[in-house]
Parts: C-alpha cells; structure tokens; sequence
C-alpha cells in the first residue's frame, strides 16, 4: 500500500534506479522505498532497503 498516493495494497512492476541492488530479495520480503516520478510520469525505485 502506498498511502501517500492513495495506492491500496497491489502487485505492480517498477523500473529500478542504477546502483538500488535488488538481486538478494525474495517474494514476499518487507521494504521500504523510494518512488520518483519521471517527466514521463513513469514511477521507478529510487531506493529501498530490506525491513
């Protein structure tokens, strides 16, 4: 869930930032992160850091 934008809990697919290493996650791991929003309005992962 993304309170900030009104986003209930879902499944989504994000373009990740060079150097956010997301190579040791798992499904179903606990994250917070960061989301910026492009000039073409596409949201990608700026940061994130395993819970």
């Amino acid at each position: 869930m993304v309170q900030a934008l009104g986003w209930p809990a879902m499944t989504m697919d994000f373009a990740v930032a060079e150097g956010v290493d997301i190579s040791k996650l798992k499904a179903g791991d606990k994250v917070d992160f960061e989301l910026v929003r492009g000039a073409d309005n596409i949201y990608m992962v700026k940061s994130l850091t395993k819970k």
